[in-house]
Formats: C-alpha cells, sequence, structure tokens
C-alpha cells in the first residue's frame, strides 16, 4: 500500500523545519540541503539524538547505495541524521552507549546514556557539557516527553520550558500529527553520574520533533476506488 519511502520531518522548538526523505530501496542518503543558519545547532543535536538513542543500523552494501536494518521508524531517523553528515556507526563510536532504559507501552519512550570522553567539541555546538561525564537523549511521544522536561534549547541556548514554549511545541505535535505523521520527541540531559532508571528521564532539555509518514503508493487511490464501486468494503488493518 504504501511507496515503503519513509518521509521524515525535523523540527526543533523555534519551529526551525528541515525536511528529509529516507528511500528503503537502496538510493543515496547524501543530499545538499542544509538547515537555516540559526538552527544548526538545534536540528544537528536532534539527529544526533534520533541516531543515538536508536538501535537500527546503516549499512554500506556497495559504494553509494545504503540500507537499514532494524525497527523501520528508527531506521528512517538514522538515514535522517547521515543525509546531515551524522553517520550513526560514527556518532555510536564516539558517544558510546553506557546505559539505557528500554522502550514500553506505559512510558511510550526509550533512553539511552553515552559517555563523554573523547569527542568532538562541534558535535555538540552551543551545547556546554563541561564537567559532565555522559548525555542521556529520551525519544517518544510528545506528550510523555512534556511531563519530564524542565527546559528546552532553542537557537543554542537552554531556557525554562514555560507555558509559552510548551504551547508551542505541543501546537507543532498537532501540526505534523494532522499531516497523518507518527510524531516522535527528543530530549537531552547532561549528567555527572548515570543515576538508577526511574531518575534518567527526569528534568530533560526539549530537543525537538520527527514527523514520520510512508506515503500510500499512487495507485492505492484507484484501487480503492475500483474495490468499492464493485460493492466491497475495504478495510485496513496495520501494525500498529
Amino acid at each position: 500500500l504504501t511507496e515503503n519511502r519513509m518521509t521524515v520531518v525535523a523540527l526543533d522548538v523555534a519551529n526551525h523545519e528541515l525536511d528529509l526523505t529516507e528511500d528503503l530501496r537502496g538510493d543515496s542518503v547524501l543530499v545538499n540541503q542544509q538547515p537555516p543558519e540559526k538552527a544548526i545547532s538545534s536540528i544537528a543535536l536532534l539527529l544526533i539524538g534520533g541516531a543515538l538513542c536508536n538501535d537500527a543500523n546503516l549499512i554500506e552494501e556497495k559504494e553509494g547505495k545504503f540500507h537499514t536494518f532494524g525497527d523501520p521508524t528508527e531506521g528512517a531517523l538514522v538515514v535522517a541524521a547521515a543525509k546531515m553528515g551524522f553517520w550513526k556507526s560514527s556518532l555510536d563510536r564516539t558517544f558510546p552507549r553506557a546505559g539505557e532504559v528500554p522502550f514500553d507501552s506505559d512510558r511510550k519512550r526509550m533512553t539511552t546514556v553515552h559517555e563523554l570522553k573523547d569527542y568532538d567539541p562541534s558535535l555538540l555546538v552551543g551545547l556546554d557539557v563541561s564537567g559532565k561525564s555522559y548525555l542521556a537523549f529520551t525519544k517518544g511521544s510528545v506528550d510523555g516527553l512534556l511531563d519530564v522536561a524542565r527546559q528546552v534549547y532553542v537557537n543554542g541556548e537552554i531556557q525554562e520550558l514555560d507555558v509559552h514554549w510548551r504551547d508551542r511545541i505541543e501546537s507543532s505535535n498537532n501540526k505534523l500529527a494532522e499531516k497523518g505523521m507518527r510524531v516522535l520527541g527528543v530530549t537531552m540531559r547532561p549528567l555527572d553520574r548515570i543515576p538508577v532508571n526511574d531518575q534518567i528521564e527526569t528534568d530533560g532539555i526539549f530537543i525537538g520533533l520527527f514527523g514520520m509518514i510512508d506515503p500510500p503508493r499512487e495507485e492505492v487511490r484507484d484501487a480503492v476506488a475500483l474495490t468499492r464501486s464493485a460493492g466491497i468494503r475495504t478495510v485496513m488493518i496495520t501494525g500498529d
């Protein structure tokens, strides 16, 4: 029914938007698109967080041809990051995973904790992690993240998550959802040490959102119309 070509929209808290499209059929993930100047740090952290808090992999099977392995939604985030030059394999080496809280249906989010040792400071441009040993990323439902986040990352600065920013994030979430997209939010939290599981996800800094959709094939509309005209009731069962 669908094109098997996940469309990804990266949207930071300040509403800077970057459209990224994944082709799971093996097309090159390299593109020439660049985000607005003000959004570079926030979009970069959003893409890095989406790739690190992630169990999918991106494999080069032959020169210039790539495939994802793992959950399709997570694979779309890995490809989106690669398009902006943030390759998951390199990120995993630079920020080794030191802990995690797996996804579950009650929390509707997952968290990974990464060591801050030998890394290029430009990867975390605008984020002060001096004196910190770890950086945690959490991705999941926007509503759930807003329940535990305390700050937002806006144009390279950390601000309080007040009513203004909360309303803007909820509005962005609704805008993407109204387009039929699955929406995931991402938060981060610099850490001195790794806390116990039920404390890792508290006091997060909200970075931004991803909207994802696998568009229907062009011929689907005509096929459904044909079956309806023949008196056949069409029922779609999804993996959700």
